[in-house]
């Protein structure tokens, strides 16, 4: 199934080849492509030991909890390189993908089918949760045709699955130059002052760190 997307990108570390092949005998199955018939293509995961963007501790902006992981660093840094890559070649719109994402086809052939009902947005996540940041979200229920579950608003969790404009590849990539969290602690607030909409978790895709036996690569503190 062909989205009307510039390009699909997913993020994959190289030692991590069983989550690979999963991935993209699931990309078979659906005949995951960009508007202009092109495949998801991969980028590398990154070291969290040789990051380019400034890191802060939580300590130091009177925040309390665990030291940030490199894993967490690892990934922010994964996420950045994507934007990168969006704003250099003018994408419009890209697909941000993590290698555990699993979409449910039928809903996503919905999404496709409607793609024109979908209100102009900076970011849209595909399966978003909430974890208390910020305190107090804002959400605002938008009727979409034959799916539930969509939302306006803020708050919105989990990064597996989500797609930037080219507008907002540039706010979040000035936004994430310096890390103190995790990627979904900074997105969460980010989007108070985006166009940003989402769809909840197992609406249009989800995680599968469990049911395939993989455990997710990132050791989160926040």
């Amino acid at each position: 199934m062909k989205i009307p997307l510039d390009k699909i990108v997913f993020i994959n570390m190289d030692k991590s080849i069983f989550r690979r092949k999963n991935l993209l005998a699931h990309f078979a199955e659906l005949d995951l492509q960009d508007k202009n018939g092109d495949a998801p293509v991969r980028i590398n995961g990154v070291d969290g030991n040789f990051v380019k963007h400034q890191v802060v501790s939580k300590k130091s902006l009177g925040i309390k909890g665990l030291p940030i992981s490199v894993s967490e660093k690892g990934c922010f840094a994964a996420h950045r390189a994507i934007m990168e890559m969006q704003i250099a070649n003018k994408w419009e719109y890209v697909l941000y993908l993590e290698d555990d994402v699993r979409f449910d086809k039928k809903n996503l052939e919905t999404l496709i089918s409607n793609w024109d009902s979908l209100p102009d947005f900076e970011m849209l996540n595909l399966s978003w949760a909430y974890y208390k940041r910020p305190e107090h979200p804002v959400w605002e229920a938008i009727p979409f045709p034959s799916l539930e579950h969509f939302f306006k608003g803020d708050g919105m969790w989990l990064c597996h699955a989500y797609i930037l404009s080219l507008d907002g590849a540039k706010y979040a990539f000035e936004y994430t130059s310096v890390q103190s969290h995790g990627l979904d602690w900074h997105y969460s607030a980010m989007q108070t002052n985006m166009k940003s909409y989402g769809f909840k978790w197992g609406e249009i895709a989800k995680q599968d760190n469990k049911g395939s036996g993989m455990r997710s690569t990132i050791i989160h503190t926040s």
